[in-house]
């Protein structure tokens, strides 16, 4: 049962929520996943994943390109293991990496639906 306070400035704060959830996830194609974290939560995984999305794609592309200017190399191998490692941990098992731009905007649909569900969820 949704309880309204502060004389309705809950309810105008959610639907400001929703506005901006809707303008980051126009466009945008988000894996649904079921979790057992609550909304706050998700809220600070998504943003944990904006931090790392950069750093991750480079460092990915980095090691790439190792691998295939030496692909017998077997520290390139294993810095190839450790990336995938990281992508499954954060992404899930077997996700592939789009563009820095894609994947941010993922992130970013990700927190604003957190968002709308925390406020919901209170």
């Amino acid at each position: 049962m949704y309880v309204q306070t502060n004389g309705g400035l809950g309810n105008a704060y959610l639907t400001q929520l929703k506005k901006e959830a809707a303008q980051n996830c126009a466009g945008v194609d988000v894996l649904l996943r079921l979790t057992r974290l609550t909304p706050l939560e998700r809220i600070l995984f998504a943003k944990r994943k904006l931090k790392l999305i950069p750093q991750l794609i480079r460092l990915q592309e980095r090691v790439k390109a190792q691998l295939k200017a030496d692909p017998n190399n077997l520290v390139h191998l294993r810095n190839w293991k450790q990336v995938r490692s990281v992508v499954n941990k954060w992404f899930g098992d077997g996700y592939v990496l789009s563009s820095e731009k894609e994947e941010l905007a993922r992130a970013r649909c990700e927190m604003s639906r957190a968002r709308v569900d925390a406020e919901l969820w209170q």
